[in-house]
């Protein structure tokens, strides 16, 4: 957690916090196995009490995770339907458990909270906190499943975590923002778990699995010390890494760009609850009859926050009906996307920036943020998406408003080697 963050300290007390919660999760562990192996010893009613106590710390802990999650198979079109596979993991995972024997194996020593509090860091480097809590809840599934069965039996509860992987809305969002196919299909994220899940469910009936159970005895809790040998290592990480200030100050555009003529609009209300102020620029140009709506959010070091417009529209139920790529003055890449809501017809023309440099593409968006953060650079990203009814009118906008960033960096670049002349006289 430490690294995704541009304050250090900030980054440290994360370390700190995670490092209080995996030390509550081993313990629950340890409390498990003493209740598994001393079960004749211990009235079945306070072995169950534990277990109800432990629960409701962890409904604790991932209430809002879970909460979410409820809302998003709600409301969210994305994610409808979703339970399903939540349901079916249940079952996969209730199955393999049943089926699987555990054999011990003296290779089961290496420290499997090392192993998966590695993914969580390089997941850190990828996704959004909401990634960071699902393998976290993975995690602490996998915990359960390692002491009951061993590491050396995790593989074969792939098929079921895959489908517990599509009941989470963060699935839909790596599926759509990620995913291989262009927006111009309109691939559903709904139709691509369901044939996840039947591939999954089809490795599931081809695996070698015992028809025996057979639980372990209390095995290795002494490799849980590398975990937090990780996690120190991890927190010292967050002070050392270079998170420079942002000293980059953002070019607001003017009121006035060529014939159009801007005047200020409320920010959507749910973008205001989640920026902080003057982190979105939310106007409207008009020239003559016509208007396009210009929206920019600055999110600087904060690339999790960001992602492709197409997304959001999807979640809003409307449908991509095209999309292309344009290349303006030779060096600047924009996409311009035209989506459908029933009789509605919009055009969207929008650019991840860098700087100077323009991005479409959220995996070259990942690759340079990823180069950056790993260089310990500041990153100065910015979200600029432009909403007008036909194409010509977006395009007429945007020669404009290139044209003048254009002029205001070069004004700016004389100035500075007047400056600099200057000094050498």
């Amino acid at each position: 957690m430490g690294i995704i963050t541009s304050n250090p300290i900030e980054g440290l007390s994360h370390s700190i916090v995670g490092m209080i919660w995996f030390t509550i999760s081993m313990m629950s562990i340890h409390l498990f196995l003493r209740f598994s192996n001393k079960q004749k010893l211990t009235p079945q009613n306070e072995g169950n009490r534990k277990e109800i106590c432990l629960g409701i710390i962890y409904f604790i802990i991932f209430s809002s995770f879970l909460i979410d999650t409820l809302e998003a198979w709600v409301n969210s079109p994305l994610d409808k339907h979703s339970w399903i596979f939540f349901i079916m993991s249940c079952f996969l995972i209730k199955t393999t458990l049943v089926r699987v024997k555990y054999k011990k194996n003296k290779k089961n020593v290496p420290s499997v909270a090392f192993l998966i509090v590695q993914i969580l860091i390089v997941n850190s480097l990828f996704f959004d906190i909401n990634a960071i809590w699902f393998m976290a809840f993975i995690m602490l599934i996998c915990t359960y499943i390692i002491q009951l069965k061993g590491l050396v039996n995790l593989h074969l509860f792939l098929p079921a975590l895959m489908v517990l992987f599509c009941a989470f809305p963060v699935s839909s969002y790596l599926i759509t923002t990620y995913g291989p196919l262009p927006s111009n299909l309109q691939s559903d994220p709904l139709v691509v778990k369901f044939a996840l899940c039947i591939l999954m469910t089809i490795s599931y009936l081809f695996l070698p699995l015992n028809l025996h159970k057979q639980l372990p005895l209390r095995q290795n809790l002494k490799r849980i010390k590398h975990s937090y040998l990780v996690i120190l290592i991890f927190a010292v990480s967050s002070l050392i890494l270079h998170n420079g200030v942002n000293e980059k100050t953002q070019i607001k555009p003017s009121y006035v760009i060529g014939p159009w003529t801007g005047e200020k609009q409320q920010i959507p209300l749910y973008l205001s609850n989640f920026f902080e102020n003057g982190q979105v620029i939310c106007r409207e140009y008009k020239s003559g009859e016509e208007a396009v709506q210009l929206m920019i959010s600055v999110h600087n070091n904060e690339r999790h926050s960001m992602h492709s417009p197409e997304y959001c529209l999807k979640g809003a139920n409307w449908k991509i009906t095209q999309s292309e790529i344009l290349t303006l003055n030779n060096k600047s890449n924009i996409k311009l996307i035209n989506v459908s809501r029933g009789t509605q017809t919009r055009y969207y023309a929008y650019w991840f920036a860098q700087n100077e440099e323009f991005y479409t593409d959220m995996i070259d968006v990942l690759s340079k943020d990823i180069s950056l953060r790993l260089r310990g650079q500041p990153r100065n990203w910015q979200l600029t998406r432009i909403k007008g009814q036909n194409k010509e009118q977006i395009m007429n906008f945007i020669n404009h408003y290139i044209y003048q960033n254009d002029y205001i960096n070069l004004t700016e670049s004389i100035k500075t080697n007047l400056k600099e002349f200057d000094h050498e006289s």
